[in-house]
């Protein structure tokens, strides 16, 4: 059986529609603590009584007080003021009054809380999705700790200015880095276009600005040594159901079985190939996989990972050896 996932929603509002990770929910394979600092959406969401959620009025940050600036679109709410010299140039959004989704209407004072102080309250996360505008470095960066048993992070990225003192997707991508985690993809790209142009003026519609997106990282998968079982399922569990990343799925499975026998991942290949689109996107399937699956191969590749992991602690521990002295 997989262990149940334990979700991190940071800024759990439903304004935008259901997170990508509800078909992991509705399988009654996770649990979610979701964070929601503005008092109606908090209301609207208690209100919701959906099984398996529960939500706590917090603004995660550095622990210090702030300012929560809550925007004419919800969606559009931060611990940072919008960066209205930069948005009113597009065209589609807008930060002034009256009708600017970024527009001010008005500002409550916060006291932000640390994500490492909550473990308690929280329990240590499987996965945690963030869409906090601008605001998502500073709380992973008081998160390091979470992030530690965090399999798969998912957050909002940011490609513009927007707001004043935001993190950017560099930004981001850097610390999860340094975590020991990598980009796997990015999805819902949002593009805007510089006023007065739009998207669909014709007749030179123009492309846009890259604005935001969700990006996607995963715990670094090449070498699967320092995972648990239960990690490697609860990570498939999440690819499969969340973002189709069946490459990966396979993987883990794949560890899994050849550390204890039980052929998941020839299941899960026999469940994909009984698929008829599959079979009719890709004839060569049982050829390709048997190819992609010679025993020699896949141990070729995994001792390959092993020996440069061993040579990288060496080199490690000969540059932390003191310096011999005369």
């Amino acid at each position: 059986p997989i262990p149940p996932v334990r979700i991190l929603d940071v800024g759990a509002s439903m304004v935008e529609g259901p997170d990508h990770y509800a078909p992991l929910v509705a399988r009654g394979l996770a649990e979610v603590v979701g964070f929601e600092p503005d008092v109606a959406q908090h209301a609207t969401l208690e209100a919701s009584g959906r099984p398996h959620y529960r939500y706590l009025p917090y603004a995660l940050g550095d622990g210090g007080e702030a300012v929560f600036h809550i925007a004419n679109f919800p969606g559009c709410s931060s611990i940072l003021p919008p960066n209205k010299a930069v948005i009113d140039r597009f065209s589609a959004i807008g930060a002034s009054p009256p009708d600017g989704n970024f527009a001010i209407v008005r500002t409550e004072p916060v006291q932000t809380r640390r994500l490492d102080d909550l473990a308690a309250e929280t329990g240590a996360p499987d996965y945690i999705k963030l869409d906090i505008q601008g605001a998502e470095v500073t709380v992973l960066t008081n998160g390091v700790e979470a992030l530690r048993s965090t399999l798969v992070v998912e957050s909002e990225v940011l490609f513009v200015a927007l707001y004043e003192g935001q993190g950017d997707f560099a930004d981001l991508t850097a610390l999860l880095r340094d975590q020991g985690f990598q980009l796997y993809e990015l999805r819902d790209v949002r593009r805007c276009s510089v006023a007065p142009f739009l998207a669909e003026m014709k007749p030179f519609p123009s492309r846009g600005q890259w604005m935001w997106a969700d990006a996607v990282y995963v715990r670094a998968w090449h070498d699967l040594s320092g995972w648990s079982d239960a990690e490697l399922l609860k990570a498939a569990a999440i690819l499969h159901e969340v973002y189709e990343a069946y490459d990966l799925v396979h993987h883990f499975l794949l560890e899994v079985q050849l550390r204890s026998g039980e052929p998941l991942s020839d299941r899960y290949r026999a469940a994909m190939a009984a698929d008829p689109k599959v079979l009719a996107a890709w004839p060569m399937l049982d050829a390709a996989w048997a190819k992609a699956l010679a025993p020699e191969r896949i141990k070729g590749a995994m001792d390959a990972v092993r020996r440069a992991a061993i040579a990288q602690r060496e080199q490690a521990r000969t540059e932390q050896m003191p310096e011999p002295t005369g």
